[in-house]
């Protein structure tokens, strides 16, 4: 690489990897952003979709603007710690490929796409109310504080993870607004549970005895308790969802039991055999089984809460 190009790149650029090509700086600030995490913004929908108002007049522009707020902050803070841990990111045989790590973007074009990300996502929270507003606080709160260190605690930084999924839900309602069903953020904490205690499974699994100088917290789990962990939350999430159909606006919610256990089971055969596979940065989103049950669930919840 020339000196020009490196200096560019901010100066750190690591050496690229045979056979790998470097972004264009449009592609790499789009990277920067992680556009496929905001999937998990959806939950934003969940409350409007189980209370019925999905459709009614002025919901779905209040989502949009919910869905941006969120995906705007959530970027931000993705942005602010892959400038934190590009170092780190570089020892993952994945993540090295982040903006950031392979030397594509420099630290300042990083902290002035964070400032975009954060006044976007505040600007879009205003007209949704101090409701939305407060929640988007807890929300930047949870991430930067799990970013900021207690990312190392272990157990702590496995609920942190879950309170952004759970706040999302929270958020969702707010929006609307609809009162929050504590058995549908009760689904959603043990669900978000599930998937990272997953994630920390695929990681161990990926990196090995190197796990730990990627993320320090994974030294201090065991193969053994992850698997654990991921068979009690995946029990949870079943019971909880059980019960919140008991109680859905309709009864005949409680069809939707069959997509959703045959797609927890999906889940812990993949995590408890080939836990890489459960990775949601990964293949996870590729699985048939899981594709044909989550979608199956989706539409049979949407006829019946038409």
């Amino acid at each position: 690489m020339s000196r020009a190009r490196r200096d560019a790149a901010g100066g750190d650029a690591p050496p690229l990897r045979p056979g790998s090509a470097r972004r264009s700086v449009p592609r790499a600030l789009f990277a920067a952003l992680r556009p496929h995490q905001w999937l998990k913004n959806a939950l934003l929908g969940v409350a409007a979709v189980f209370s019925r108002r999905l459709l009614q007049p002025g919901v779905p522009a209040r989502l949009a603007l919910a869905l941006l707020s969120y995906c705007a902050l959530a970027s931000a803070v993705y942005v602010w710690n892959d400038l934190r841990d590009r170092e780190r990111d570089r020892l993952h045989p994945r993540k090295c490929r982040r903006p950031f790590a392979a030397g594509e973007l420099s630290p300042g074009s990083g902290v002035a796409l964070m400032a975009l990300g954060l006044l976007t996502g505040l600007l879009a929270a205003v007209p949704l109310g101090s409701g939305f507003l407060a929640a988007a606080g807890v929300y930047l709160l949870v991430t930067l504080a799990y970013n900021a260190g207690l990312k190392a605690a272990a157990g702590l930084e496995l609920l942190l993870v879950a309170a952004g999924y759970v706040v999302r839900v929270w958020a969702g309602a707010l929006a609307v607004p609809v009162p929050a069903s504590g058995w549908l953020l009760g689904v959603a904490a043990a669900s978000a549970l599930l998937l990272i205690t997953g994630k920390r499974l695929a990681e161990c699994a990926t990196l090995g005895a190197a796990r730990g100088a990627h993320r320090a917290v994974l030294g201090q789990y065991s193969q053994g308790f992850l698997r654990t962990l991921t068979v009690l939350t995946a029990g949870a999430t079943l019971a909880l969802y059980a019960a919140y159909t008991l109680r859905a606006p309709t009864a005949h919610l409680v069809l939707t039991l069959p997509a959703v256990a045959g797609g927890i089971g999906r889940y812990l055969q993949l995590a408890l055999t080939n836990p890489a596979a459960v990775d949601p940065d990964g293949g996870l989103l590729s699985d048939p089984v899981l594709l044909t049950a989550g979608g199956l669930w989706l539409l049979a919840s949407l006829w019946l809460l038409r």
